[in-house]
């Protein structure tokens, strides 16, 4: 019986789709004037639009830098004046072009410690990132690197070849 009633209703919606697509104004292949689409469409009132792309507008976007703005879009209504001195004077002008050259990073990163209970000797853990140095005061790490001095809050390191020293904090990451 149920079976029975699902194929009526399919057969009842099938005629309606089947009417729907026979009756429709909307699925003949050609106008009722006997021309074609697309000579309906050329012949029309309606001028069809000259789609060319006009530079002039890509000109007038050139006259602003990004460096030129000095907005945050995030901070609405609010306006920000750089100030600069009227007339800088010659020292001013020295310090700021001349900046300190920056100290390189140190080789090493504190990785651990350890202390021998019976002697109180430290030995400190260090890491370049792939290997693992274990080191004492005065000791040599990759034939470059002292070992100058271990505190409670640091290492001091120091190149060999050159004169640079480096503070690491004794925390471990």
């Amino acid at each position: 019986m149920k079976d029975r009633r699902k194929l009526l209703w399919l057969i009842a919606l099938a005629a309606v789709l089947v009417g729907v697509n026979v009756f429709s104004p909307f699925t003949s292949d050609a106008p009722e004037s006997g021309i074609g689409v697309e000579e309906a469409v050329i012949g029309s009132s309606q001028a069809i639009p000259n789609v060319t792309f006009d530079t002039k507008w890509l000109e007038a976007d050139k006259r602003v830098r990004a460096k030129d703005v000095q907005r945050n879009i995030f901070e609405y209504g609010r306006l920000v004046v750089e100030r600069r001195p009227v007339n800088p004077t010659p020292q001013t002008q020295a310090q700021a072009s001349t900046p300190p050259p920056p100290k390189p990073k140190p080789p090493f990163q504190f990785f651990g410690f350890t202390q021998n209970a019976a002697s109180g000797g430290q030995r400190v853990f260090l890491t370049d990132g792939e290997n693992i140095f274990v080191a004492r005061r005065g000791d040599l790490v990759m034939e470059r690197y002292r070992v100058t001095e271990i505190s409670e809050e640091s290492i001091q390191i120091e190149d060999t070849r050159g004169e640079l020293q480096w503070v690491l904090p004794l925390q471990q990451q």
